[in-house]
């Protein structure tokens, strides 16, 4: 597979979902990623299957236990012909290892290194999923958490997401900076997944720190004319007439001057300090219509609509946006490329 980072080598040594993802994403623009894993393999072989098969397609897989001397010359000479090293260890693993940044850029000066950390602070080793990391970042409230009793189902890992994405950025970034010849102390990065979360959510919450105290986050983040809607046939439309041509389109269109002359007439500001009441006459009229009129493709330009489609929608293939769809292979059995891939590392025996 050809791409911006053909040539490229990293070397994964990471578990889940925030460190293989980042690799996928390289491996999505075409560098070559080896997935060192323990005799075990990845956990999340065993937790979630599917997710791994697919954040881990196109990869090889080397099984290494770095406890061991001998396979731990291994993974020196692993680095030492990679460009660049992507871990999700914890730092205090990371130091029981000698794989910290500063053991391993000492060894591999020319080597990118990245580590993905957990907290804001990269000495804190305390074990920690995506909902840890929302909760440290203070934006859980955003998420429907930490208000009541219930226990909200997170449909998508934000923290590891957005840190797996900053993560492939900050390895980009420093491959652009050696190709242009520039000299720095700058080839190591540790990328928090509570501050790639914070980072992520920042306009957000500016908007919600600057609210009225008497309004509450759910009609604060509330947008007039913006939801999905069910239609007269049960399907449902993604409508976002946001901006004023729209919102007079959209008036047009449900007949808002007429079925609800005081919601139509009002400005922006207006529609949003009556948030509910606008959207509630949008549901009503959007209920009498047929989805075929409004998703025609002229009606749909005017007023912002969308298909609501279901999640098979698209193909389960990780496709980097602006590149080319590539047909990776599946993910490798654990080890399945050990023998060839030491064989290509002059000197090292099993």
């Amino acid at each position: 597979m050809s791409g911006p980072l053909d040539g490229v080598y990293v070397v994964e040594l990471a578990s889940l979902l925030p460190g293989p993802y980042c690799t996928a994403v390289l491996r999505g623009l075409g560098a070559r990623v080896v997935k060192v894993e323990p005799p075990g393999g990845d956990q999340l072989r065993v937790m979630q299957a599917d997710m791994h098969e697919f954040v881990n397609r196109g990869k090889e897989s080397v099984t290494l236990d770095l406890k061991s001397p001998l396979d731990r010359r291994t993974l020196d000479a692993l680095l030492a012909a990679a460009d660049v090293l992507v871990t999700s260890f914890r730092r205090t693993t990371q130091r029981r290892l000698h794989i910290d940044r500063e053991t391993v850029s000492a060894a591999h000066p020319h080597l990118i290194y990245v580590a993905l950390a957990g907290f804001s602070d990269e000495e804190d080793s305390r074990a920690g999923h995506d909902l840890n990391y929302l909760a440290e970042a203070g934006v859980a409230e955003l998420f429907g958490l930490g208000r009541s009793a219930d226990h909200p189902v997170l449909a998508v890992q934000t923290a590891d997401l957005s840190g797996a994405l900053f993560a492939a950025l900050a390895v980009t970034a420093r491959l652009f900076a050696q190709a242009r010849g520039a000299t720095s102390d700058s080839s190591a990065a540790v990328v928090s997944l509570e501050d790639a979360v914070v980072a992520l959510t920042r306009p957000r919450v500016a908007e919600l720190l600057a609210r009225d105290p008497d309004r509450s986050v759910p009609d604060t983040i509330a947008k007039p004319g913006y939801g999905t809607f069910r239609c007269a046939d049960g399907r449902w439309a993604a409508i976002a007439a946001l901006e004023e041509p729209l919102w007079r389109a959209l008036v047009r269109v449900l007949r808002l001057d007429r079925e609800a002359p005081g919601i139509a007439a009002l400005d922006y500001q207006g529609r949003r300090r009556q948030v509910r009441a606008v959207n509630e006459a949008v549901e009503q009229a959007v209920a009498r219509i047929p989805s075929a009129v409004l998703l025609r493709p002229d009606v749909s330009t005017a007023i912002a609509a969308s298909e609501v489609r279901p999640l098979d929608a698209h193909p389960l293939t990780l496709r980097v946006p602006g590149e080319s769809v590539a047909d990776l292979p599946p993910a490798p059995v654990a080890g399945a490329d050990t023998e060839r891939v030491l064989a290509e590392l002059a000197g090292v025996g099993r």
